[in-house]
């Protein structure tokens, strides 16, 4: 049986990890939870109307240890274009020794399989699905039981329709879900890691703190250089996941003088999640960037700053943008009353249509609690 998981390493979910603290630390009990099933090559099912489902991998994570992500391909055996078909995880359905399980969400992309095309792959993440009827596929109790794969011996089968829509027959494949294997793992990773391939050495920064991989931060460390900041920051917040503070803080230190703020965030973030107590110096740059992550650090500071997060925001506050429009000044000002301070009012309009009273009234706003930080 070969690591197909560790060699495929996919990223759960959206890759946006921004603002997400993992649990410190990685305890014998977390790998000891994790397991996967490899397998040789994709497994089809047979054709319904042309369709064809096939499985690749399966695999759970330290977020989510008894709930499987499912690498899943879809194939168009005709010559002829299968329409409307919906990409969203309700469109599948997870029956596991007999049990079935499924998912009812909005939305997902319609799309179109042309001939003899394949899909794939699509990681379907089965941590929302819950138990349901066979006789009732588009009706999810959000009470039911939840779908968990433990390991050992089991019989798997996933379907796919929409609802009660099922266009193709299940495929059904025994397993053996196996633990994961930490050693062999730290290896794949490290390499993978290093790898000339940016897109593998991406995922594998986002997977490797996911999966807690102590023996990858090295490479880790090494990769907070690389030059693709999403690389950068998936390694910065991957470290703070694993949560080794002798290891990892002065690598990510060093990060916090990052040109991308998104990976000063993340280096912030990951020592907090080491244990090192925030500085605000550390992510006041990063408002004041008003970059789109600066709503995470405001957040990140009133978590984690105590007595210092109102100062802190203060500090950030804009004086000479008063106008109606300034969206980043209407947000620290109700931030700073959120999380202790002074409450006062800032009016906003995002098409700036605002009254010279109430550029003024901003004015003295932004001067009284600019004032503040004088007066302490």
């Amino acid at each position: 049986m070969i690591i197909r998981t560790i060699l495929r390493l996919f990223a759960i979910g959206s890759l946006s990890t921004v603002g997400h603290t993992a649990p410190n630390g990685q305890s014998p009990e977390h790998m000891a939870m994790l397991s996967y099933a490899s397998l040789d090559h994709i497994q089809w099912g047979e054709p319904n109307r042309g369709m064809t489902l096939g499985i690749e991998d399966i695999e759970t994570s330290v977020t989510f240890p008894l709930s499987p992500v499912i690498t899943i391909h879809l194939a168009n055996q005709t010559d002829e274009t299968i329409s409307n078909l919906m990409r969203q995880r309700a469109s599948f359905i997870v029956e596991i020794d007999g049990v079935m399980y499924g998912e009812s969400s909005m939305g997902g992309a319609i799309g179109q399989l042309r001939p003899r095309e394949t899909w794939g792959p699509y990681y379907l993440s089965t941590q929302y699905f819950k138990r349901i009827a066979p006789a009732k596929r588009g009706v999810h109790d959000p009470d039911a039981p939840a779908l968990t794969l433990t390991s050992g011996h089991h019989i798997l089968r996933v379907h796919f329709g929409h609802m009660n829509s099922v266009v193709s027959p299940p495929i059904a494949i025994e397993i053996t879900m196996v633990p994961y294997p930490e050693a062999e793992a730290a290896i794949e990773f490290s390499q993978a890691l290093r790898s000339s391939n940016q897109d593998r050495r991406r995922d594998a920064a986002l997977r490797t703190g996911e999966l807690r991989v102590r023996g990858a931060i090295p490479a880790l460390i090494d990769t907070l250089a690389d030059r693709d900041p999403t690389t950068r920051r998936y390694a910065a917040t991957s470290l703070g996941q694993i949560g080794d503070r002798a290891a990892s803080e002065t690598a990510l230190r060093q990060s916090l003088n990052d040109p991308s703020m998104e990976v000063v965030f993340a280096a912030a973030e990951a020592l907090v999640s080491c244990g090192v107590p925030l500085d605000t110096a550390w992510i006041e740059p990063v408002i004041r960037s008003e970059e789109s992550i600066f709503q995470n650090a405001i957040w990140l500071i009133r978590r984690h700053a105590g007595e210092a997060a109102v100062p802190a925001l203060i500090r950030c506050l804009d004086p000479n943008d008063p106008k109606v429009s300034s969206y980043y000044n209407y947000t620290l000002v109700w931030q700073i009353g959120a999380c202790g301070g002074p409450s006062y009012r800032f009016n906003h309009d995002f098409d700036g249509k605002g009254t010279p009273e109430q550029v003024e009234e901003n004015r003295q706003t932004l001067s009284r609690l600019i004032a503040l930080l004088s007066e302490s």
